[in-house]
Protein backbone atom coordinates (compact mmCIF):
# COMPACT_ATOMS: atom_id res chain seq x y z
CA UNK A 1 0.00 0.00 0.00
CA UNK A 2 1.07 3.51 -0.29
CA UNK A 3 2.81 5.63 3.32
CA UNK A 4 0.95 8.13 4.37
CA UNK A 5 1.80 11.48 2.53
CA UNK A 6 2.92 9.56 -0.48
CA UNK A 7 0.65 11.07 -2.90
CA UNK A 8 1.74 9.77 -6.12
CA UNK A 9 1.76 5.98 -6.35
CA UNK A 10 2.89 3.53 -9.32
CA UNK A 11 1.67 0.39 -7.76
CA UNK A 12 -0.79 -0.74 -5.26
CA UNK A 13 -2.35 -3.40 -3.34
CA UNK A 14 -5.14 -3.06 -0.73
CA UNK A 15 -2.79 -2.58 2.82
CA UNK A 16 -3.05 -5.21 5.52
CA UNK A 17 -1.12 -5.97 8.86
CA UNK A 18 -0.30 -9.28 8.57
CA UNK A 19 -3.91 -11.70 8.90
CA UNK A 20 -5.78 -7.72 9.12
CA UNK A 21 -6.80 -5.97 5.94
CA UNK A 22 -6.56 -1.63 7.05
CA UNK A 23 -10.23 -0.03 6.58
CA UNK A 24 -10.19 2.51 4.26
CA UNK A 25 -11.76 4.98 6.52
CA UNK A 26 -8.22 4.95 8.22
CA UNK A 27 -5.80 5.52 5.25
CA UNK A 28 -4.28 9.06 3.93
CA UNK A 29 -5.30 10.17 0.94
CA UNK A 30 -3.34 8.50 -2.37
CA UNK A 31 -3.47 8.05 -6.05
CA UNK A 32 -2.69 5.92 -8.73
CA UNK A 33 -1.00 6.97 -11.56
CA UNK A 34 -0.16 5.27 -15.01
CA UNK A 35 2.39 8.21 -15.59
CA UNK A 36 4.56 10.96 -13.55
CA UNK A 37 1.84 12.87 -14.77
CA UNK A 38 -1.01 13.67 -11.97
CA UNK A 39 -3.72 13.91 -14.90
CA UNK A 40 -3.12 10.06 -15.57
CA UNK A 41 -3.99 9.86 -11.57
CA UNK A 42 -7.24 8.01 -10.14
CA UNK A 43 -8.04 8.94 -6.26
CA UNK A 44 -7.47 5.73 -3.79
CA UNK A 45 -9.82 4.94 -1.15
CA UNK A 46 -9.11 7.46 1.62
CA UNK A 47 -10.54 8.59 5.25
CA UNK A 48 -10.26 10.67 8.18
CA UNK A 49 -8.16 8.52 10.02
CA UNK A 50 -7.64 7.80 13.81
CA UNK A 51 -7.06 10.56 16.26
CA UNK A 52 -4.27 8.08 18.39
CA UNK A 53 -1.25 7.11 19.31
CA UNK A 54 -1.60 3.27 18.27
CA UNK A 55 -4.13 1.26 17.05
CA UNK A 56 -4.65 -3.03 17.42
CA UNK A 57 -6.20 -4.71 14.74
CA UNK A 58 -8.08 -8.21 16.02
CA UNK A 59 -8.40 -11.05 13.79
CA UNK A 60 -9.02 -14.38 14.44
CA UNK A 61 -7.48 -16.61 11.42
CA UNK A 62 -6.41 -19.79 10.78
CA UNK A 63 -2.55 -19.88 10.55
CA UNK A 64 0.59 -21.75 11.08
CA UNK A 65 1.48 -20.01 13.78
CA UNK A 66 -1.76 -21.04 15.18
CA UNK A 67 -0.70 -24.46 14.46
CA UNK A 68 2.33 -24.72 16.35
CA UNK A 69 2.63 -25.44 19.89
CA UNK A 70 4.47 -22.44 21.88
CA UNK A 71 7.97 -23.49 23.86
CA UNK A 72 8.02 -23.77 26.90
CA UNK A 73 6.52 -26.86 27.72
CA UNK A 74 2.96 -25.80 26.71
CA UNK A 75 1.08 -28.79 24.93
CA UNK A 76 -1.54 -27.82 22.35
CA UNK A 77 -1.85 -25.20 19.71
CA UNK A 78 -1.46 -21.94 20.58
CA UNK A 79 -4.08 -19.23 22.21
CA UNK A 80 -2.76 -15.83 19.99
CA UNK A 81 0.27 -14.61 18.17
CA UNK A 82 0.62 -10.88 17.38
CA UNK A 83 2.95 -8.44 15.31
CA UNK A 84 3.49 -4.97 15.10
CA UNK A 85 2.82 -3.42 11.51
CA UNK A 86 5.90 -2.79 9.75
CA UNK A 87 4.57 -0.39 7.27
CA UNK A 88 3.35 2.28 9.57
CA UNK A 89 6.72 1.67 11.74
CA UNK A 90 8.64 3.04 9.04
CA UNK A 91 7.07 5.98 8.42
CA UNK A 92 7.08 6.89 11.91
CA UNK A 93 9.71 5.24 13.23
CA UNK A 94 8.03 3.98 15.97
CA UNK A 95 5.00 1.09 15.86
CA UNK A 96 1.65 2.73 15.42
CA UNK A 97 -0.09 -0.81 15.12
CA UNK A 98 -0.23 -4.30 15.59
CA UNK A 99 -2.20 -7.18 14.69
CA UNK A 100 -3.20 -9.74 17.29
CA UNK A 101 -4.73 -13.11 15.79
CA UNK A 102 -6.18 -15.46 18.19
CA UNK A 103 -6.50 -18.69 17.79
CA UNK A 104 -9.73 -20.32 17.66
CA UNK A 105 -8.55 -23.70 19.31
CA UNK A 106 -6.24 -22.35 21.47
CA UNK A 107 -7.54 -19.20 22.65
CA UNK A 108 -9.58 -19.62 26.45
CA UNK A 109 -13.46 -18.56 25.94
CA UNK A 110 -15.07 -20.00 29.04
CA UNK A 111 -16.35 -17.44 31.08
CA UNK A 112 -14.38 -18.78 34.08
CA UNK A 113 -11.27 -18.25 32.02
CA UNK A 114 -11.39 -14.60 31.00
CA UNK A 115 -8.87 -13.27 33.05
CA UNK A 116 -6.07 -16.01 31.28
CA UNK A 117 -7.60 -14.29 28.14
CA UNK A 118 -6.61 -10.72 29.15
CA UNK A 119 -3.17 -11.71 29.89
CA UNK A 120 -3.17 -13.54 26.57
CA UNK A 121 -3.70 -10.73 24.94
CA UNK A 122 -1.54 -8.45 27.10
CA UNK A 123 1.23 -10.02 26.44
CA UNK A 124 0.59 -10.02 22.45
CA UNK A 125 -0.11 -6.59 23.09
CA UNK A 126 3.24 -5.54 24.37
CA UNK A 127 5.39 -7.72 22.09
CA UNK A 128 3.71 -4.66 19.07
CA UNK A 129 4.38 -2.14 21.45
CA UNK A 130 7.84 -2.45 21.71
CA UNK A 131 8.98 -6.23 22.82
CA UNK A 132 9.13 -7.53 18.52
CA UNK A 133 12.38 -8.91 18.04
CA UNK A 134 12.38 -6.47 14.61
CA UNK A 135 11.66 -3.01 16.83
CA UNK A 136 14.45 -3.55 19.29
CA UNK A 137 17.20 -2.05 16.26
CA UNK A 138 14.74 0.98 16.33
CA UNK A 139 14.98 2.08 20.49
CA UNK A 140 16.11 5.26 21.08
CA UNK A 141 17.68 7.04 23.67
CA UNK A 142 16.42 9.41 25.61
CA UNK A 143 16.99 12.50 23.70
CA UNK A 144 15.86 11.00 20.60
CA UNK A 145 18.95 9.17 19.22
CA UNK A 146 18.93 5.59 17.60
CA UNK A 147 20.34 3.05 20.62
CA UNK A 148 21.89 1.23 17.46
CA UNK A 149 23.75 2.95 14.54
CA UNK A 150 23.76 1.66 11.22
CA UNK A 151 26.04 1.87 8.44
CA UNK A 152 24.77 3.72 5.22
CA UNK A 153 23.94 0.46 3.66
CA UNK A 154 21.79 -0.16 6.63
CA UNK A 155 23.73 -2.80 8.01
CA UNK A 156 24.62 -2.83 11.38
CA UNK A 157 27.87 -3.80 13.28
CA UNK A 158 28.53 -6.57 16.14
CA UNK A 159 30.03 -3.69 18.43
CA UNK A 160 27.00 -1.34 17.68
CA UNK A 161 24.30 -3.90 18.82
CA UNK A 162 25.87 -4.27 22.15
CA UNK A 163 23.99 -0.79 23.19
CA UNK A 164 20.89 -3.29 23.51
CA UNK A 165 21.62 -6.87 23.02
CA UNK A 166 24.72 -8.92 24.05
CA UNK A 167 26.12 -12.62 23.62
CA UNK A 168 27.71 -14.96 25.30
CA UNK A 169 28.54 -18.84 24.90
CA UNK A 170 28.67 -21.36 27.95
CA UNK A 171 29.69 -24.81 26.95
CA UNK A 172 27.81 -24.67 23.29
CA UNK A 173 25.06 -22.85 24.52
CA UNK A 174 24.30 -19.49 22.84
CA UNK A 175 23.14 -16.89 26.36
CA UNK A 176 21.49 -14.10 24.71
CA UNK A 177 21.66 -10.83 27.29
CA UNK A 178 20.04 -7.14 27.18
CA UNK A 179 22.00 -4.06 28.25
CA UNK A 180 19.57 -1.52 28.33
CA UNK A 181 20.07 1.08 30.99
CA UNK A 182 16.97 1.64 32.72
CA UNK A 183 16.08 -2.25 32.28
CA UNK A 184 19.33 -2.98 33.93
CA UNK A 185 19.40 -0.35 36.96
CA UNK A 186 15.90 -1.89 37.58
CA UNK A 187 16.96 -5.36 37.66
CA UNK A 188 20.30 -4.29 39.53
CA UNK A 189 17.49 -3.14 42.34
CA UNK A 190 14.93 -5.87 42.15
CA UNK A 191 17.96 -8.93 43.02
CA UNK A 192 19.77 -6.74 45.03
CA UNK A 193 22.84 -6.69 43.05
CA UNK A 194 24.38 -3.27 42.41
CA UNK A 195 27.05 -3.95 39.92
CA UNK A 196 24.60 -6.12 37.15
CA UNK A 197 25.88 -4.82 34.05
CA UNK A 198 23.15 -6.62 31.96
CA UNK A 199 20.28 -9.21 32.14
CA UNK A 200 19.89 -12.55 30.38
CA UNK A 201 16.88 -13.18 27.88
CA UNK A 202 14.82 -15.83 26.63
CA UNK A 203 17.86 -17.67 24.78
CA UNK A 204 17.47 -18.02 20.78
CA UNK A 205 19.64 -18.87 17.65
CA UNK A 206 19.13 -15.76 15.95
CA UNK A 207 20.76 -12.55 15.63
CA UNK A 208 18.09 -11.10 17.20
CA UNK A 209 15.75 -12.91 19.51
CA UNK A 210 13.11 -14.14 17.39
CA UNK A 211 10.98 -14.71 20.17
CA UNK A 212 10.85 -10.71 20.93
CA UNK A 213 12.61 -9.12 24.42
CA UNK A 214 11.21 -11.85 27.11
CA UNK A 215 13.14 -12.28 30.63
CA UNK A 216 14.58 -15.40 30.70
CA UNK A 217 12.13 -17.51 33.32
CA UNK A 218 15.37 -18.51 35.57
CA UNK A 219 15.20 -15.18 36.49
CA UNK A 220 11.70 -13.65 36.29
CA UNK A 221 9.43 -16.26 36.46
CA UNK A 222 6.23 -15.02 37.29
CA UNK A 223 6.90 -12.29 34.84
CA UNK A 224 4.30 -11.87 31.83
CA UNK A 225 7.19 -11.09 29.65
CA UNK A 226 9.02 -14.31 30.73
CA UNK A 227 10.02 -17.35 29.27
CA UNK A 228 8.15 -18.30 25.96
CA UNK A 229 5.22 -20.31 27.31
CA UNK A 230 1.41 -19.67 27.49
CA UNK A 231 1.17 -16.88 30.26
CA UNK A 232 -0.19 -18.07 33.91
CA UNK A 233 -2.60 -16.42 36.44
CA UNK A 234 -0.92 -14.62 38.41
CA UNK A 235 1.35 -13.27 35.98
CA UNK A 236 2.76 -9.28 36.06
CA UNK A 237 3.68 -6.82 34.48
CA UNK A 238 6.76 -5.76 36.47
CA UNK A 239 9.25 -2.97 36.39
CA UNK A 240 11.40 -4.72 34.06
CA UNK A 241 9.07 -4.52 31.12
CA UNK A 242 8.29 -1.26 32.13
CA UNK A 243 11.37 -0.18 32.36
CA UNK A 244 12.56 -1.62 28.66
CA UNK A 245 8.93 0.27 27.37
CA UNK A 246 10.91 3.21 28.89
CA UNK A 247 14.06 2.12 27.08
CA UNK A 248 12.59 2.03 23.85
CA UNK A 249 12.52 6.08 23.51
CA UNK A 250 8.91 5.56 22.80
CA UNK A 251 6.61 5.57 25.85
CA UNK A 252 7.17 7.02 29.49
CA UNK A 253 5.70 4.63 31.78
CA UNK A 254 3.48 5.02 35.41
CA UNK A 255 5.93 2.82 37.63
CA UNK A 256 3.40 2.92 40.24
CA UNK A 257 1.15 0.63 38.14
CA UNK A 258 3.92 -2.14 37.69
CA UNK A 259 2.85 -5.64 39.75
CA UNK A 260 5.49 -6.82 42.49
CA UNK A 261 8.15 -9.38 40.71
CA UNK A 262 8.60 -11.84 43.71
CA UNK A 263 10.44 -14.52 41.88
CA UNK A 264 14.78 -13.80 42.76
CA UNK A 265 13.69 -10.59 44.59
CA UNK A 266 17.03 -9.89 46.77
CA UNK A 267 18.59 -12.84 46.19
CA UNK A 268 22.03 -11.25 44.82
CA UNK A 269 24.38 -11.70 41.89
CA UNK A 270 24.68 -15.36 42.56
CA UNK A 271 21.24 -15.82 41.18
CA UNK A 272 21.03 -12.27 38.87
CA UNK A 273 24.16 -13.60 36.59
CA UNK A 274 23.60 -17.82 36.98
CA UNK A 275 23.85 -19.93 34.23
CA UNK A 276 22.17 -22.36 33.43
CA UNK A 277 21.19 -25.13 35.80
CA UNK A 278 23.80 -27.73 33.64
CA UNK A 279 24.61 -28.43 30.06
CA UNK A 280 26.12 -31.61 28.93
CA UNK A 281 25.21 -32.90 32.15
CA UNK A 282 27.62 -30.28 34.31
CA UNK A 283 25.79 -28.76 36.71
CA UNK A 284 26.28 -24.85 36.76
CA UNK A 285 24.56 -22.81 39.14
CA UNK A 286 21.99 -23.92 42.45
CA UNK A 287 18.53 -22.67 42.61
CA UNK A 288 18.34 -20.09 45.96
CA UNK A 289 16.83 -22.75 48.19
CA UNK A 290 13.43 -20.18 49.37
CA UNK A 291 12.54 -20.65 44.95
CA UNK A 292 13.94 -24.24 44.39
CA UNK A 293 11.49 -27.30 44.30
CA UNK A 294 11.65 -28.90 47.47
CA UNK A 295 10.97 -32.57 46.48
CA UNK A 296 9.06 -34.64 49.37
CA UNK A 297 10.28 -38.65 50.31
CA UNK A 298 10.06 -39.92 47.00
CA UNK A 299 8.65 -43.37 48.08
CA UNK A 300 6.26 -43.38 51.27
CA UNK A 301 3.77 -46.43 52.39
CA UNK A 302 0.11 -45.56 50.62
CA UNK A 303 -3.13 -47.72 51.39
CA UNK A 304 -4.86 -48.03 48.03
CA UNK A 305 -6.45 -45.22 47.03
CA UNK A 306 -10.63 -45.08 47.42
CA UNK A 307 -13.04 -44.94 50.38
CA UNK A 308 -13.59 -47.98 52.37
CA UNK A 309 -16.64 -48.06 54.83
CA UNK A 310 -18.00 -50.30 57.99
CA UNK A 311 -16.48 -53.84 57.49
CA UNK A 312 -14.72 -52.97 53.97
CA UNK A 313 -12.55 -50.45 55.49
CA UNK A 314 -9.65 -53.55 56.70
CA UNK A 315 -9.59 -53.83 52.66
CA UNK A 316 -7.53 -50.62 52.79
CA UNK A 317 -4.52 -52.51 52.52
CA UNK A 318 -0.95 -50.32 51.00
CA UNK A 319 1.96 -50.73 49.32
CA UNK A 320 4.80 -48.13 48.63
CA UNK A 321 3.87 -45.53 45.98
CA UNK A 322 5.86 -42.55 44.97
CA UNK A 323 4.83 -38.76 46.31
CA UNK A 324 3.24 -36.77 43.62
CA UNK A 325 6.02 -33.88 42.30
CA UNK A 326 4.33 -31.16 44.06
CA UNK A 327 6.32 -28.20 46.42
CA UNK A 328 5.22 -24.96 47.03
CA UNK A 329 5.93 -21.60 45.53
CA UNK A 330 8.36 -18.96 46.69
CA UNK A 331 5.61 -17.17 48.21
CA UNK A 332 3.55 -19.88 49.53
CA UNK A 333 0.55 -19.11 47.96
CA UNK A 334 0.19 -21.77 45.71
CA UNK A 335 0.95 -25.32 44.79
CA UNK A 336 3.79 -25.32 42.10
CA UNK A 337 4.86 -28.21 40.02
CA UNK A 338 8.35 -29.96 40.29
CA UNK A 339 9.18 -30.30 37.15
CA UNK A 340 11.08 -28.57 34.79
CA UNK A 341 9.91 -26.68 31.67
CA UNK A 342 11.99 -26.28 28.74
CA UNK A 343 12.71 -22.77 29.08
CA UNK A 344 13.81 -23.32 32.34
CA UNK A 345 16.89 -25.04 31.05
CA UNK A 346 16.44 -28.20 33.43
CA UNK A 347 16.47 -26.05 36.61
CA UNK A 348 13.65 -27.11 38.77
CA UNK A 349 12.28 -24.51 40.30
CA UNK A 350 8.96 -24.25 42.22
CA UNK A 351 6.96 -22.68 39.33
CA UNK A 352 3.93 -21.99 39.96
CA UNK A 353 0.63 -24.16 39.06
CA UNK A 354 -2.55 -22.98 37.19
CA UNK A 355 -5.14 -20.99 39.14
CA UNK A 356 -6.11 -24.70 40.14
CA UNK A 357 -3.17 -24.93 42.78
CA UNK A 358 -3.96 -21.10 43.85
CA UNK A 359 -4.70 -21.42 47.44
CA UNK A 360 -5.53 -18.03 47.82
CA UNK A 361 -8.20 -18.28 45.27
CA UNK A 362 -11.55 -19.69 46.97
CA UNK A 363 -12.98 -22.59 45.41
CA UNK A 364 -16.50 -20.83 44.48
CA UNK A 365 -14.30 -17.94 43.08
CA UNK A 366 -16.17 -18.01 39.43
CA UNK A 367 -13.01 -18.60 38.00
CA UNK A 368 -12.64 -22.31 38.38
CA UNK A 369 -14.36 -24.43 36.01
CA UNK A 370 -17.01 -27.47 37.36
CA UNK A 371 -14.81 -29.80 36.87
CA UNK A 372 -11.74 -28.04 38.77
CA UNK A 373 -14.33 -27.17 41.67
CA UNK A 374 -15.13 -30.84 42.32
CA UNK A 375 -10.82 -31.06 42.26
CA UNK A 376 -11.37 -28.51 44.99
CA UNK A 377 -13.99 -30.60 46.71
CA UNK A 378 -11.84 -33.72 46.89
CA UNK A 379 -8.70 -31.75 48.25
CA UNK A 380 -10.75 -29.89 50.76
CA UNK A 381 -12.10 -33.46 52.19
CA UNK A 382 -8.25 -34.49 52.32
CA UNK A 383 -8.01 -31.66 55.11
CA UNK A 384 -6.87 -28.51 52.55
CA UNK A 385 -8.55 -25.53 52.58
CA UNK A 386 -8.64 -22.13 49.85
CA UNK A 387 -9.07 -18.36 50.26
CA UNK A 388 -7.65 -15.68 51.58
CA UNK A 389 -6.21 -17.10 54.69
CA UNK A 390 -4.64 -20.13 52.77
CA UNK A 391 -1.11 -20.83 52.06
CA UNK A 392 0.52 -23.59 51.03
CA UNK A 393 2.61 -26.34 52.94
CA UNK A 394 4.50 -29.14 52.22
CA UNK A 395 2.65 -32.67 53.43
CA UNK A 396 2.48 -36.45 52.79
CA UNK A 397 -1.26 -36.91 54.24
CA UNK A 398 -1.77 -39.91 52.54
CA UNK A 399 -5.12 -40.97 54.37
CA UNK A 400 -8.03 -40.24 56.98
CA UNK A 401 -9.64 -42.20 59.02
CA UNK A 402 -13.47 -40.96 60.58
CA UNK A 403 -16.30 -42.98 62.66
CA UNK A 404 -15.93 -46.09 64.51
CA UNK A 405 -17.18 -49.54 63.61
CA UNK A 406 -19.73 -49.80 61.14
CA UNK A 407 -20.01 -46.20 60.62
CA UNK A 408 -15.93 -45.89 60.47
CA UNK A 409 -14.97 -44.95 56.86
CA UNK A 410 -10.89 -45.19 55.58
CA UNK A 411 -10.40 -42.76 52.89
CA UNK A 412 -6.80 -42.90 50.99
CA UNK A 413 -5.33 -40.40 48.51
CA UNK A 414 -1.62 -40.35 46.92
CA UNK A 415 0.33 -37.68 49.29
CA UNK A 416 1.23 -34.56 46.55
CA UNK A 417 3.86 -33.51 48.23
CA UNK A 418 2.49 -29.85 48.92
CA UNK A 419 -1.41 -28.67 49.88
CA UNK A 420 -2.99 -25.54 50.30
CA UNK A 421 -4.65 -25.22 54.38
CA UNK A 422 -5.63 -22.19 56.56
CA UNK A 423 -3.23 -20.89 58.45
CA UNK A 424 -2.81 -17.77 61.06
CA UNK A 425 -0.08 -15.85 62.73
CA UNK A 426 0.42 -14.47 66.57
CA UNK A 427 1.72 -11.58 67.65
CA UNK A 428 5.03 -13.32 68.28
CA UNK A 429 4.58 -14.42 64.43
CA UNK A 430 4.41 -17.82 65.16
CA UNK A 431 3.07 -19.94 62.62
CA UNK A 432 -0.45 -22.10 62.93
CA UNK A 433 -2.37 -24.06 60.69
CA UNK A 434 -6.18 -24.74 61.43
CA UNK A 435 -8.34 -27.73 60.68
CA UNK A 436 -11.96 -28.51 59.41
CA UNK A 437 -13.25 -29.36 63.52
CA UNK A 438 -11.83 -25.99 64.85
CA UNK A 439 -8.55 -27.19 65.93
CA UNK A 440 -5.01 -25.58 65.37
CA UNK A 441 -1.71 -26.30 65.36
CA UNK A 442 1.51 -24.29 65.93
CA UNK A 443 3.77 -25.14 63.15
CA UNK A 444 7.54 -24.19 64.21
CA UNK A 445 10.21 -23.65 61.47
CA UNK A 446 11.72 -27.33 60.55
CA UNK A 447 9.73 -28.83 61.96
CA UNK A 448 6.72 -31.61 61.21
CA UNK A 449 3.15 -31.78 62.45
CA UNK A 450 1.13 -35.02 62.79
CA UNK A 451 -2.32 -35.01 63.10
CA UNK A 452 -3.06 -38.60 64.36
CA UNK A 453 -6.21 -37.16 66.76
CA UNK A 454 -7.32 -35.90 63.18
CA UNK A 455 -7.64 -39.28 62.15
CA UNK A 456 -5.21 -38.08 59.21
CA UNK A 457 -2.21 -40.43 58.44
CA UNK A 458 0.95 -38.83 57.10
CA UNK A 459 2.54 -35.30 57.90
CA UNK A 460 2.38 -32.06 57.27
CA UNK A 461 5.49 -30.00 56.48
CA UNK A 462 9.11 -29.26 57.09
CA UNK A 463 6.90 -25.79 58.35
CA UNK A 464 8.28 -22.50 56.86
CA UNK A 465 9.92 -19.72 57.77
CA UNK A 466 6.98 -17.76 59.66
CA UNK A 467 7.86 -14.45 58.26
CA UNK A 468 6.97 -15.74 54.59
CA UNK A 469 3.78 -16.03 55.62
CA UNK A 470 3.23 -13.99 58.82
CA UNK A 471 4.84 -10.95 56.98
CA UNK A 472 2.77 -10.77 53.67
CA UNK A 473 0.72 -7.93 52.81
CA UNK A 474 1.89 -6.16 56.08
CA UNK A 475 4.23 -2.97 54.74
CA UNK A 476 3.40 0.50 55.72
CA UNK A 477 0.68 2.63 53.50
CA UNK A 478 1.77 5.97 52.50
CA UNK A 479 -0.54 8.96 53.00
CA UNK A 480 -2.64 8.34 50.18
CA UNK A 481 -3.45 5.11 52.00
CA UNK A 482 -1.27 2.58 49.48
CA UNK A 483 0.71 -0.07 50.60
CA UNK A 484 4.42 1.40 49.84
CA UNK A 485 2.77 4.38 48.87
CA UNK A 486 1.87 2.78 45.68
CA UNK A 487 5.82 3.07 44.06
CA UNK A 488 7.17 0.35 45.70
CA UNK A 489 6.83 -3.57 45.92
CA UNK A 490 5.75 -5.14 49.54
CA UNK A 491 8.33 -7.89 50.12
CA UNK A 492 7.99 -10.77 51.66
CA UNK A 493 9.56 -9.47 54.43
CA UNK A 494 6.72 -6.77 54.99
CA UNK A 495 9.32 -4.55 53.49
CA UNK A 496 8.78 -1.96 50.85
CA UNK A 497 11.05 -1.75 47.84
CA UNK A 498 11.14 1.45 46.54
CA UNK A 499 10.75 2.43 42.63
CA UNK A 500 13.96 4.81 41.53
CA UNK A 501 13.22 7.83 42.74
CA UNK A 502 11.63 7.04 45.88
CA UNK A 503 12.54 6.27 49.40
CA UNK A 504 11.40 6.06 53.18
CA UNK A 505 9.72 3.18 55.38
CA UNK A 506 6.50 3.73 52.99
CA UNK A 507 8.54 5.00 50.07
CA UNK A 508 6.68 8.19 50.85
CA UNK A 509 9.59 11.06 50.22
CA UNK A 510 11.01 11.56 46.55
CA UNK A 511 14.77 11.10 45.90
CA UNK A 512 16.39 14.50 44.89
CA UNK A 513 19.72 15.49 44.26
CA UNK A 514 18.99 19.33 43.20
CA UNK A 515 16.09 21.55 43.69
CA UNK A 516 14.45 21.11 40.19
CA UNK A 517 14.06 17.76 41.05
CA UNK A 518 10.97 18.89 43.98
CA UNK A 519 7.85 20.11 44.03
CA UNK A 520 8.02 23.86 43.85
CA UNK A 521 6.65 24.55 46.75
CA UNK A 522 9.77 22.34 48.45
CA UNK A 523 13.40 22.32 48.33
CA UNK A 524 16.26 19.41 48.07
CA UNK A 525 16.95 18.56 51.65
CA UNK A 526 21.00 17.74 49.93
CA UNK A 527 21.70 15.28 53.56
CA UNK A 528 18.56 13.30 53.01
CA UNK A 529 18.74 13.37 49.76
CA UNK A 530 14.32 14.25 50.14
CA UNK A 531 11.94 16.80 49.00
CA UNK A 532 11.16 18.41 51.97
CA UNK A 533 8.37 21.64 52.56
CA UNK A 534 10.11 25.24 51.68
CA UNK A 535 7.99 26.00 55.46
CA UNK A 536 10.26 23.65 57.24
CA UNK A 537 13.67 24.50 58.62
CA UNK A 538 16.62 23.94 56.43
CA UNK A 539 19.50 22.03 57.59
CA UNK A 540 22.36 24.12 59.46
CA UNK A 541 25.68 23.84 57.77
CA UNK A 542 28.43 22.11 59.52
CA UNK A 543 30.22 24.83 61.20
CA UNK A 544 33.66 25.30 59.59
CA UNK A 545 36.58 23.29 62.05
CA UNK A 546 38.50 25.70 63.92
CA UNK A 547 41.87 27.12 63.22
CA UNK A 548 44.52 24.72 64.78
CA UNK A 549 46.54 26.73 67.58
CA UNK A 550 49.49 28.50 66.99
CA UNK A 551 52.90 27.27 67.01
CA UNK A 552 54.33 27.51 71.04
Amino acid sequence: GCRPRVFLCFEYAPPTCHHASIPEAHLAPAALCTTKSSEDCTALPSGDGLDTHFVVYFTAEPSSACATPTRGGAEGPRAAHGAFCPGQRAFMDRPTAANINVCAEGFPSEAHRRDEAVLIVLRELLAGLAMDSELVLWYKTAHGQPRVVKQPDGSILTDDLKSVLTVRYFQAQRLLYTTLPTVVSHAARHFGCPELSKLELERADLDVNPSGMRWEARKAEGELMAGAGSPKLGDVVSNLTLALLEDSGWYVPDYSRAGPLVYGAGQGCTFATALPCSSNGVAATVIPSTMQCVDPPDIVWSPTRGVFTGEDASLATGNYQQVGQYSCSPTLESVAQCSSAPDMDTCRPALRANLLGACTVATLDGRLSPAEVMQRRAEEEQGGAFGATAACLPSTLWGRTTGEGATVEQRAWLPRGAACYNVSCNPLGHLFVHFDDGSFKRCPQGETIKLDELGFQGEIGPCPDPTLICARGNCLDGSNGLPCSGVGACGEDGVCRCDPGYTGPACEEAECAFDEHCDEREFCNFERRVCEPRDSPPPVPPSPPSPPPPPP
